[in-house]
This record gives structure tokens, C-alpha cells and sequence, in this order.
């Protein structure tokens, strides 16, 4: 039989990862939208950067 601790622990370590995944998610959506919203004008800064002349 299991003690309680041991069901217990693996329960909260997969609610920590949820709640980590969902904290990643949330930073990762902004900087992403900014991104494709600015995708043109990224893609030219480094175009202009990387040509000589």
C-alpha cells in the first residue's frame, strides 16, 4: 500500500508543470504577436544590416 505522501507529491508536481507550462504560454503569446506583426520590417533591418554597398 501506498503512503499518502507518495500520492500526494507526484499530483502536485504535475500541477506545478501545468501551472509552469501555462506561465510560458502566457509570456511566449505577446512577444509572438509583436513578432509577426513587425515580421516585415525585422526581416528588412537585417537584410539592410547584412548588405554591403
Amino acid at each position: 500500500m501506498r503512503s499518502p505522501s507518495a500520492v500526494i507529491l507526484p499530483s502536485l508536481a504535475s500541477i506545478f508543470g501545468v501551472f509552469l507550462m501555462r506561465q510560458n504560454l502566457m509570456a511566449l503569446v505577446p512577444v509572438l504577436v509583436l513578432f509577426l506583426f513587425f515580421q516585415k520590417n525585422f526581416i528588412q533591418g537585417m537584410l539592410s544590416g547584412s548588405l554591403k554597398g
